[in-house]
C-alpha cells in the first residue's frame, strides 16, 4: 500500500513538471515578434576643410546634426526569421534647411532581412524611383567575452572588420548583443550574432543605440518582403546610382 501511494505521488509530481514546462514552452513560442527603437549619436563631429568654410557655419552643422540625432528614431521590427530596420516617419516643423537636410539624408531607405533564405535587401528611393538592393554579405564577427549593461540586459561585445565603399579603408565595427533576446538581428544591414544588437559602433563619430524593447505575440504586419521597386544585384551598383542622381541635382542647381 504505501509503495502504490509513493508511485502516485511521483507520477503526480512528474506529471506538474512537464504541465510546467509544456506551458513554459508554449509561452516562448508565442513570443515570437518584437520591435526594438533605437536613435544614432555622434560624439565626435568633424566639419569640412576649416579653410573652406566660414566657423559660423561649421557651428551651424554641427547644430544641425546634433538636432537631428535628437530628432530622429528608428525601429527595428522582427521575428525568428526576418527583420525591417526603419526610420520612423514624422513631421517636422520650425526647422531650418540645413536640418531638414540632415534629417532626410541620415541612413536613409529600409532593411530587409531573411536569414532562413538568407537574404538581405536595401530599399531606397531616388528622385521619386524605388530601388531594391541586394546586399547579402557573411559578416564575420569575432564575439568577444567582453561585457556590458544595457537596457537591463547583459550584452557581449563583438567586432566586424568592414571596407569603406568610398575610401575603400577598412574600419571597426564595434557591436553589442545581449544573448538574453534571443533574435540574429540589428540596425542596419548588421545581423548574424547570436542576440539582438543593442548598441552599434559604425566609427569613433556614429553609434546607433537602443532605447527601448518589446516584446509581443500579436503579429506584425511590417514583416513583409519588398517587392514594389526596381532589383538592384549589388550596393555597389546601387551606389552608383546614387552618385548619377547626385551629380543630376547639382547640374540643376548650377544652371539655376
Amino acid at each position: 500500500m504505501i509503495l502504490i501511494k509513493e508511485s502516485k505521488f511521483h507520477y503526480q509530481k512528474r506529471f506538474l513538471i512537464i504541465t510546467i514546462l509544456f506551458c513554459i514552452s508554449i509561452t516562448n513560442a508565442q513570443i515570437q515578434k518584437g520591435m526594438a527603437t533605437y536613435k544614432s549619436k555622434h560624439p565626435e563631429i568633424d566639419v569640412v576643410d576649416p579653410t573652406k568654410k566660414p566657423s559660423h557655419t561649421r557651428d551651424q552643422i554641427k547644430q544641425s546634426i546634433k538636432t537631428a540625432d535628437e530628432l530622429i528614431d528608428f525601429n527595428l521590427v522582427f521575428n525568428n526569421k526576418k527583420s525591417l530596420f526603419y526610420k520612423q516617419d514624422k513631421i517636422y516643423t520650425n526647422l531650418d534647411r540645413i536640418t531638414r537636410t540632415m534629417i532626410n539624408a541620415s541612413y536613409s531607405g529600409t532593411y530587409y532581412s531573411d536569414i532562413e533564405k538568407n537574404e538581405k535587401l536595401r530599399v531606397v528611393t531616388f528622385s521619386g524611383e524605388t530601388f531594391i538592393a541586394n546586399i547579402n554579405k557573411n559578416l564575420l564577427w569575432k564575439i568577444t567575452d567582453t561585457t556590458k549593461v544595457i537596457l537591463g540586459y547583459t550584452c557581449y561585445k563583438a567586432t566586424l572588420l568592414k571596407k569603406n565603399t568610398r575610401t575603400k579603408e577598412y574600419n571597426t565595427i564595434e557591436a553589442w548583443f545581449s544573448k538574453e533576446i534571443p533574435y540574429y538581428f540589428g540596425p542596419l544591414e548588421f545581423n548574424g550574432l547570436p542576440g539582438l544588437i543593442l548598441e552599434l559602433k559604425l566609427n569613433p563619430k556614429q553609434t546607433i543605440y537602443c532605447t527601448s524593447v518589446q516584446l509581443q505575440s500579436k503579429k506584425n504586419k511590417l514583416l513583409t518582403k519588398p517587392t514594389d521597386g526596381k532589383h538592384i544585384e549589388s550596393l555597389a551598383e546601387l551606389n552608383k546610382i546614387a552618385q548619377e542622381v547626385m551629380h543630376q541635382k547639382r547640374k540643376k542647381q548650377t544652371k539655376k
